[in-house]
C-alpha cells in the first residue's frame, strides 16, 4: 500500500487521499480532492441540463410546426372548420410559450427546473 498523509485530505502524490472513517487510501482519478470532484460533478449536472433544455425546445418547435402544418392540411381538404388566422394564433403562441420557459430554464438557474421542464415536456 501506498504511504497516505493521514492528517490532510489533499491528495499526496500518485493521487491517492485519505479515507476519513477508516484512514486507508482511496484512489481519486486525477488526483484532486473529493470537493473538487463534487464541484465537477454539479458543473456537469448543469450542463447536461442545458442541453436538455435546448433539445426540449428544438422538439417542442418541431412538433408545433408539424401540428400547425397538418390543420393546415386538413383545412385545406376541408376536414376542419376553423379559420387560417386561429391556426397560426395557437401555433404562435404555442410558440413564443415555448421560447419565453426555454430562456427563462436557460437563464435563471433553479434546483427545482429540471423536474418543472420534465413535467412541462410530459404533457
Amino acid at each position: 500500500m501506498i504511504p497516505v498523509d493521514e492528517r490532510t485530505t489533499t491528495p499526496v502524490p500518485g493521487g491517492l487521499v485519505p479515507d476519513p472513517a477508516g484512514g486507508t487510501a482511496r484512489r481519486i482519478a486525477d488526483g484532486s480532492p473529493p470537493h473538487a470532484t463534487r464541484l465537477r460533478s454539479s458543473e456537469e449536472e448543469l450542463e447536461k441540463d442545458l442541453i436538455t433544455f435546448r433539445l426540449g425546445h428544438r422538439r417542442r418547435l418541431v412538433s408545433t410546426l408539424a401540428i400547425a402544418l397538418s390543420f393546415f392540411c386538413a383545412k385545406i381538404f376541408g376536414a376542419i372548420g376553423v379559420s387560417y388566422v386561429t391556426i397560426v394564433s395557437v401555433a404562435g403562441l404555442a410558440m413564443a410559450a415555448n421560447w419565453v420557459l426555454t430562456r427563462i430554464a436557460l437563464r435563471a438557474r433553479r434546483w427545482w427546473f429540471r423536474f418543472l421542464f420534465a413535467a412541462f415536456d410530459a404533457t
